[in-house]
């Protein structure tokens, strides 16, 4: 039955059209947003249901067909929510700043999440409740016009002193952050802050402008040290102290003397054992044995002069050619052994080394002669120790005048002396 009828002639027979009163409805149909079942499976498209009774469906433009306030033309509530379907939220629904409030709901300032309707009233100049003004006690006075409320500022006496202010140098807090900078404390008490150029504020002889002491500190904070504070040489005592030579580590008062020609303990003075006073490179310290005379110092070569020329305790060693025990350069008689140094005429040369007429010339008249013979005869036969024993008859010197002194003078007599 209906096989061969067609009533809305949509070319589906009565038969198996599911609405044959409706053109638009048979197998294989398409589907158009009416919610009608138009292709005949028994299922209409979730799409063209209005779940939300508001009238419309989701394939006609509802944008959200649980929410019966949501569909095209709605009025836009104030629920964060497209309420139009236009795909944009109004700005004021949207809660700019997370405080759970937005703008078309009284929040007052969308930016910031602490001012919100309901919200405590805090010190900040600022209306936190959204009740139409900044009420917190001393919110809106500034008494010394620093613009920072009298709740919040730390000193309302004082212009330089509000949350936020730049830190000067003044010992205070200025930003009221409850904390006065390091810098700014005068920790010595010597009324320098490290902020106003004190270079050391944990000591209270160390400031711009203080005096400079003898301590190896920049005390005036001017950057440098005084080069008399430096103990340059180390030896643990600077100029200013009293170090006479801060080059020399050796020079400092109280310092032992040592043989350097330097006032080692400056006291004003070198000693004079130091000072090489003859000149010749060697001080008394050094072994000069005698600093007065430049030829006698350690180390120089002995000559004859009757002086320790090498400071060895002996003199003119090596000079005695005949071992008599005088030295060459004093012998009067070098060739002879003659300790005694017997010269009668005193011509300097010694009588061992005289000829037989120098010793003849008695009277050191240069002839051998008679008055010689006469002045022989008279002491003739006395020995030493004898009241007429004469020395200067005593010709071979043996401590007795006889025949061998005779016997000399008779071997030269008329002849000449030399001397």
């Amino acid at each position: 039955p209906g096989e061969t009828t067609d009533v809305d002639a949509d070319g589906s027979p009565s038969c198996t059209d599911c609405d044959d009163n409706d053109n638009t409805t048979f197998p294989g149909a398409s589907e158009i947003c009416d919610g009608v079942d138009n292709d005949c499976d028994t299922v209409v498209p979730a799409d063209e249901l209005d779940v939300d009774g508001d009238g419309h469906a989701t394939c006609d433009g509802d944008c959200d067909d649980a929410d019966s306030t949501s569909f095209p033309g709605a009025t836009e509530l104030c629920d964060g929510i497209d309420n139009d379907c236009d795909t944009v939220v109004p700005a004021d629904e949207i809660d700019g700043d997370g405080d759970g409030i937005a703008v078309c709901a009284g929040d007052c300032d969308d930016a910031d999440d602490s001012i919100f309707p309901g919200a405590t009233e805090v010190c900040d100049g600022i209306d936190n409740d959204c009740t139409a003004g900044a009420d917190f006690p001393g919110e809106t006075t500034d008494v010394d016009g620093d613009g920072s409320p009298s709740c919040a500022d730390c000193d309302d006496t004082d212009n330089t002193t509000f949350p936020g202010a730049t830190e000067v140098c003044d010992g205070v807090d200025n930003d009221c952050d409850t904390v006065v900078p390091a810098d700014e404390s005068d920790a010595d008490g010597d009324g320098h802050a490290t902020c106003d150029g004190d270079c050391d504020d944990a000591d209270n002889t160390t400031f711009p402008g203080a005096a400079e002491v003898c301590d190896g500190v920049d005390n005036d904070c001017n950057g440098s040290v005084p080069a008399d504070e430096l103990d340059a040489d180390s030896d643990g005592v600077r100029e200013c102290d009293g170090d006479c030579d801060d080059t020399d580590d050796t020079s400092y008062p109280g310092a032992g003397e040592i043989c350097d020609g330097v006032d080692n303990d400056c006291n004003g003075s070198v000693p004079a054992n130091e000072l090489d006073g003859d000149s010749d490179g060697v001080r008394e310290c050094d072994g000069d044995c005698d600093d007065s005379e430049p030829a006698m110092y350690p180390g120089n070569t002995e000559v004859c002069d009757g002086m320790d020329n090498d400071c060895d305790g002996s003199s003119d060693e090596g000079f005695d050619a005949d071992s008599d025990g005088v030295t060459d350069c004093t012998d009067n008689c070098v060739t002879m052994p003659n300790a005694s140094q017997d010269d009668f005429d005193l011509d300097g040369k010694g009588d061992m080394c005289e000829s037989g007429v120098e010793l003849a010339d008695i009277d050191l008249s240069f002839r051998v002669d008679g008055f010689d013979l006469s002045r022989l005869a008279i002491p003739f036969g006395s020995s030493c120790g004898e009241s007429a024993y004469r020395a200067e008859a005593d010709l071979d010197r043996d401590c007795s005048v006889d025949g061998n002194d005779l016997a000399i003078l008779a071997s030269v007599f008329g002849q000449s002396a030399t001397n």
